[in-house]
């Protein structure tokens, strides 16, 4: 397999909000983690084609799994937990399964077998960015483990 897929999302990392419900009960996500869910999706795309252009193959989904490592530098003092950060940065790279759209790293983030989560403090006068590095573990048909006994 190629060389890890490797990007960069600019701007504050958003943890991933709690669903909010309507007055008529309809749960729904929160706009600000939507917005950063795309945008992490956007800069996915750009870098799964890259990587696609550069290793003159596609990228492994269908059937693969992954590990991931999510590098994320606060740009305020405000705390995240590092579960809602990952949650948010792997909605992005997976697909929307309900509305039938699949993602460009992977078609959902149960694939994910491996994740290294480290969120860095804020320094001040920087700003926040997310660092992203995806690595495929295995391509093709999944293996189960033998019998035991």
């Amino acid at each position: 397999m190629g060389a890890d897929l490797i990007f960069e999302v600019e701007g504050e990392p958003v943890p991933k909000g709690r669903p909010r419900l309507t007055r008529t009960g309809r749960a729904f996500t929160p706009a600000r983690t939507v917005n950063y869910e795309a945008h992490v999706r956007y800069e996915a795309t750009d870098a799964v084609a890259a990587w696609e252009r550069a290793n003159g193959q596609r990228w492994p989904t269908s059937g693969a799994t992954y590990e991931v490592w999510i590098d994320a530098w606060m740009g305020s003092h405000k705390r995240a937990d590092v579960d809602n950060l990952a949650k948010s940065i792997l909605d992005g790279l997976s697909g929307l399964k309900r509305k039938s759209v699949y993602g460009p790293v992977c078609d959902d983030d149960s694939d994910v077998a491996a994740l290294h989560v480290t969120r860095h403090p804020h320094v001040k006068g920087a700003t926040g960015r997310a660092v992203v590095r995806v690595a495929v573990q295995s391509s093709g048909a999944r293996k189960d483990p033998p019998p035991q006994g």
